[in-house]
């Protein structure tokens, strides 16, 4: 890969960042071109913030620059010189930017995740060096689908949870399309995204940590779901390196990947939050001595209600907690496996080898605890 030029979008998301940090790492790095959004200043905190945590070794830091741009514009809010500079020298394009909360209204996916995929996509049909694009996504735009979810299946017209499936499910629309019209193409569909195997850090704790949160501080009362469905908990760096692996000697133009754990590899919902609270106490000894109740298992109808009754009478800070469970767990009204056949395939032969998530939760819940779950983004950075 030394000869390549790679395009990373979203270079300062969960996964963007830990994309650079594996791909700075092959034996053959290629060139690095981040791009992030925000005003001068913004961006100048958010190169300095991914430069420390790409933590790039020597001479690999020289072939990483970081660029200002927006793929919800044309040209994905590049000045011409700069556009007519990367339509020359890239050779793959990584397009993880996207608009992640699960609160986002229409309007704000369709900007965000259409428009800016169909956007990258653009660009890409312009690099005359081009031989590979690889779409982030993520594996819930299953939506309310129940059940086995193969890796190609996509119902863009299926119901979704949220604003986030449904635009990511039609982002994904617009990569197919493109494949369709020659460019080559490959999808990759995350489970939920965790911290780092290696010592649990995240740059942003989205997803899965408000609810860990909310349990550590004894705030929940009850939780959503089948407690027989597994939850497909995916560690940031693992994610990266096997995207990596995929984007790289393995790519295959055309093809969609679960980039998960899989059922096998999973705890379900009945198992995850005692082993939660297992790693809280070993992370916090005395904590479980506070007689926090455990939250009882509801179905989807009971928590709706309940999460109602909260919006009408609950003090401002319960109803935010609410909230933030609500907007997680939903999903897990809608039990679902996603198949792994093709991933795990592709992915032999690349030395990447993921445990069971019960022998890595616990770095993760300590990381959160003596954290006191507070993300490590470039917006906590002291230069911020």
């Amino acid at each position: 890969m030394a000869d390549e030029t790679i395009l990373i979008t979203g270079a300062n998301g969960i996964v963007g960042c830990e994309l650079a940090r594996a791909l700075v790492r092959r034996s053959e790095p290629p060139a690095l071109r981040l791009l992030v959004r925000g005003d001068a200043a913004t961006v100048e905190a958010k190169a300095q913030w991914l430069l420390d945590w790409i933590d790039a070794p020597e001479p690999a830091r020289e072939r990483i620059q970081v660029l200002r741009g927006d793929v919800a514009r044309e040209d994905l809010g590049l000045p011409p010189g700069e556009r007519a500079r990367l339509e020359s020298e890239v050779t793959g394009i990584l397009h993880a930017a996207a608009c992640t909360s699960f609160s986002q209204t229409a309007a704000q996916g369709e900007t965000g995740n259409v428009l800016g995929t169909r956007n990258a996509l653009e660009l890409a049909k312009r690099c005359r060096k081009l031989d590979r694009f690889g779409l982030v996504s993520t594996a819930y735009v299953a939506g309310t689908r129940r059940g086995e979810i193969d890796e190609d299946d996509l119902e863009v017209e299926a119901g979704f949870c949220n604003e986030y499936e449904r635009s990511k499910a039609r982002a994904e629309l617009e990569g197919r399309k493109a494949a369709a019209a020659g460019l080559p193409v490959a999808t990759y569909r995350l489970g939920v995204v965790v911290g780092r195997l290696s010592d649990g850090h995240i740059s942003r704790m989205s997803g899965v940590y408000p609810v860990w949160r909310i349990f550590h501080r004894g705030l929940m009362a009850m939780i959503p779901g089948d407690e027989a469905q597994a939850v497909d908990l995916i560690p940031s760096d693992y994610a990266a390196a096997a995207i990596a692996h995929l984007f790289g000697p393995a790519f295959r133009a055309g093809a969609n990947y679960h980039v998960c754990a899989g059922a096998d590899r999973s705890l379900t919902l009945g198992e995850l939050l005692p082993a939660v609270a297992d790693c809280i106490e070993d992370a916090a000894p005395g904590w479980k001595a506070k007689g926090y109740p455990e939250p009882a298992s509801v179905d989807g109808a009971t928590f709706a209600s309940f999460a109602d009754t909260v919006e009408l009478v609950a003090h401002v800070s319960l109803r935010a907690t609410v909230r933030q469970m609500r907007l997680f767990t939903e999903q897990l009204d809608y039990p679902k496996r996603f198949s792994i056949e093709r991933f795990e395939r592709d992915l032999a032969g690349s030395g990447l080898e993921l445990p069971h998530a019960r022998e890595w939760l616990g770095t993760m819940i300590a990381h959160g605890v003596h954290s006191d779950w507070r993300a490590q983004g470039w917006e906590a950075a002291a230069y911020g």
